[in-house]
């Protein structure tokens, strides 16, 4: 058995033992390569998973963060009606009150001006009746 062999391209001496360290080499180099990328493949993989997760928590987070800023915005504003129908409420009792207090003063108004019109008569009455007596004693003037 030689301890070499020829290069069948060059023909130059190999001796035999480098020549099964470089065939385990370039098969380990093949192996490690191979299983390379694969590696890459995987990390590749594991990497879009966790992106898609990640992902998948940002939607979620901003979905939960949108449906409380709803919940919020209708609480304001369920809150903000129920001022402003109070309020409602509120100037709707007053102006009630308002006219309520108009429609008594018109009537009192009314009432006032009858019985001014009653006292105008009474005391023209009375005047008119006085005239009368006065007229009545007063002694005639004769010509004489």
């Amino acid at each position: 058995m030689p301890d070499s062999i020829a290069c069948p391209n060059c023909k130059t001496e190999i001796p035999l033992t480098e020549a099964i360290s470089r065939q385990v080499e370039e098969r380990l180099r093949a192996g490690f390569e191979a299983e390379k990328a694969e590696l890459l493949a995987e990390r590749s993989t594991l990497l879009a998973k966790k992106d898609a997760e990640v992902e998948a928590q940002v939607a979620k987070a901003r979905d939960e963060l949108t449906a409380a800023a709803e919940v919020k915005a209708a609480e304001k504003v369920a809150t903000k009606m129920r001022d402003l129908s109070a309020r409602l409420e509120e100037q709707d009792s007053l102006r009630r009150e308002a006219q309520e207090r108009e429609l008594e003063l018109l009537k009192e108004k009314r009432e006032l001006e009858v019985d001014r019109e009653a006292l105008e008569l009474q005391v023209q009455r009375q005047i008119d009746e006085e005239r009368a007596t006065i007229v009545a004693w007063t002694p005639s003037r004769s010509t004489c």
